[in-house]
């Protein structure tokens, strides 16, 4: 509930004016069961509140589309919660994003995508279609409605990809669905906004006077556009991907960006990778090889998940360089749904059972608590706003950060 006192221009259908505006972004910056007052509020409430209720000083905030900065204060009443998250204001996310920027100048930024990165900057009315091939990569729930339509998946079934997954491997065999999973990622599909951002921030770093080690990038997408966005900006990039299928499962391949591929089967000795060279993609969730089919890998089916359960925590399958980056960094989690299970499993294998000496944060619009619990026993905080938003405020806080650097 936000609550502010003004002078709101009466009409026909309510009322209107800056107040009104206010009034409603006060709220917005709050929490369910969270009651918040501005400062014209709280003076003319000061002498009429009962003993028993208590007014919290919130401090200022910049709240979204007003200027200035507003004082909010927050009503603790009796039988109702008193505890809540940061508020979500301007003022919040900007401190937030500075934490970020620091970790980034100082080298010690890990960043993990999940499936919502594909849409950063995707209109909600442009949807995915298979025929002709959609220009934007398509979404778990995409890709899963297809398959479950390619293979006569039961129409009352669960309709997660890894259980549809299961069925048509289970049905048709593994090969028909890599062979459809490759048709359908065999695309030049157009980056997102995520993308173009993460593959802009090696020459942001490179006009330091001493460039630190670039942020190591884990993605769960099988897709390429991220690399080719990489491409597209003239960077170089290592590729690390998993093999989840064939006689190296449970392995990973390096890609150089000369286009080798070797085997990394002994990741304690493997020296081959330095994230002060150029930036490092880990597909944790394997990846389409568009050249050579064969060499295809998805981490998609149930049985998949339940092999990829089972194997060590990612800090013992990985280059040792790779590994310690994980160890002595801040982890931002981008576009990850922790209510899907297959995310669970993926943080079970970045941080296995120990817990984050380094801030973390996951950016999650609208989490719902028990959302907000999965991250909290992680030790990692939750910042409440949309992934689009998210992108375009760091993106300029790291171009004015750096450039003041110059």
């Amino acid at each position: 509930m936000g609550v502010h006192t003004g002078m709101p221009t009466p009409i026909p259908e309510g009322y209107v004016g800056i107040d009104v505006h206010l009034a409603s972004r006060i709220c917005d910056a709050g929490h369910g069961g969270q009651i918040l007052l501005s400062q014209a509020a709280r003076e003319c409430v000061t002498r009429e509140l009962s003993d028993d209720i208590e007014v919290l000083d919130l401090g200022e905030h910049r709240l979204k589309d007003l200027p200035g900065v507003e004082h909010l204060f927050q009503v603790v009443v009796p039988d109702l919660p008193a505890s809540f998250p940061r508020l979500r204001t301007l003022g919040g996310l900007h401190t937030h994003i500075g934490g970020v920027v620091k970790a980034v100048e100082d080298g010690r930024l890990v960043i993990v995508l999940g499936d919502q990165a594909n849409q950063c900057g995707r209109a909600d009315e442009r949807n995915w279609h298979p025929e002709p091939a959609g220009a934007y990569t398509p979404t778990d729930q995409e890709l899963a409605a297809h398959l479950a339509t390619r293979f006569d998946y039961p129409p009352r079934g669960p309709r997660d990809l890894a259980r549809i997954s299961q069925y048509a491997a289970i049905t048709a065999g593994s090969g028909p669905l890599y062979e459809e999973i490759h048709s359908i990622l065999d695309a030049d599909f157009v980056p997102s906004s995520l993308h173009e951002f993460l593959a802009d921030l090696p020459s942001q770093l490179r006009q330091r006077a001493c460039p630190p080690e670039h942020p190591l990038i884990i993605t769960t997408a099988y897709d390429d556009t991220l690399e080719r966005a990489f491409r597209a900006a003239g960077e170089a990039v290592d590729l690390v991907s998993y093999v989840a299928d064939g006689d190296q499962r449970g392995r990973f391949w390096h890609w150089t960006p000369d286009g080798r591929v070797r085997l990394i089967d002994k990741p304690n000795k493997y020296l081959g990778l330095s994230l002060e060279q150029r930036p490092v993609i880990i597909k944790m969730h394997g990846a389409v090889d568009r050249g050579h089919p064969e060499r295809d890998s998805f981490v998609v089916t149930e049985d998949d998940y339940l092999d990829y359960l089972v194997q060590a925590d990612l800090s013992n399958m990985v280059p040792v360089t790779l590994a310690a980056k994980l160890r002595r960094s801040h982890i931002l989690f981008l576009g990850c749904t922790i209510r899907d299970w297959s995310y669970r499993i993926l943080l079970h294998r970045l941080l296995g059972k120990e817990h984050l000496k380094y801030a973390s944060w996951a950016v999650h619009a609208r989490p719902e608590p028990i959302d907000r619990r999965y991250w909290g026993l992680r030790d990692i905080d939750v910042i409440d706003v949309d992934l689009d938003e998210y992108v375009g405020e760091l993106s300029g806080r790291i171009q004015d950060d750096l450039g003041s650097q110059r």
